[in-house]
């Protein structure tokens, strides 16, 4: 994976949390600064997110992003919940992955759980090489899940799970093997 692909990582985990007044406030500034960073492709679609969200009050912003993440099992951003559901392996799952993150020395921010989307693209960009990425990169087929299930063409939100898809699609989980002696 290059470094465009963990910059893009990272600026989807920011554009993909909750949104308050400092990713209104931020922008301008994402708008005018980070066309250097990314290909044509990923510009047109970032900039149509930026674009798609820059005209609504962040009141607005926030009940579209309730309505789309959080109200629809379908679409929520817990990436376990769409590949094992709520089950006993999906607990296990998690406290794997909360272990490989405090391995990496990932110190987690927020009380949300170690699937949640955001999360995990902030992991992935910030920690290519930890032990057990797999495991986590392993989780990101529920992007596709999700994807799939998006039901609000008009929403913003959906080119930045088209690129996801893009990206998730060109990784290959056995370039990121598990390490020796791992079973």
């Amino acid at each position: 994976m290059n470094q465009e692909n963990h910059f893009l990582l990272k600026l989807i985990s920011v554009l993909l949390m909750y949104p308050d007044k400092e990713l209104i406030d931020w922008l301008p500034s994402l708008e005018r600064d980070f066309k250097v960073k990314l290909n044509g492709s990923d510009t047109k679609k970032i900039l149509g997110f930026v674009d798609g969200i820059k005209h609504m009050s962040l009141l607005h912003l926030q009940e579209h992003y309730t309505q789309v993440f959080d109200m629809n099992p379908g679409t929520c951003l817990n990436l376990t919940y769409h590949s094992i559901g709520d089950t006993e392996e999906r607990g296990r799952t998690l406290a794997q992955m909360d272990q490989i993150y405090l391995n990496a020395g990932f110190e987690r921010t927020s009380a949300e759980l170690p699937d949640y989307l955001p999360l995990v693209l902030e992991f992935l960009a910030q920690c290519p090489q930890a032990e057990g990425i797999d495991l986590v990169w392993g989780q990101m087929d529920g992007v596709k899940t999700i994807a799939a299930n998006f039901d609000n063409p008009d929403s913003p939100y959906r080119l930045l799970f088209e690129m996801l898809t893009e990206l998730v699609g060109s990784v290959n989980i056995k370039d990121h093997p598990a390490p020796i002696g791992r079973n």
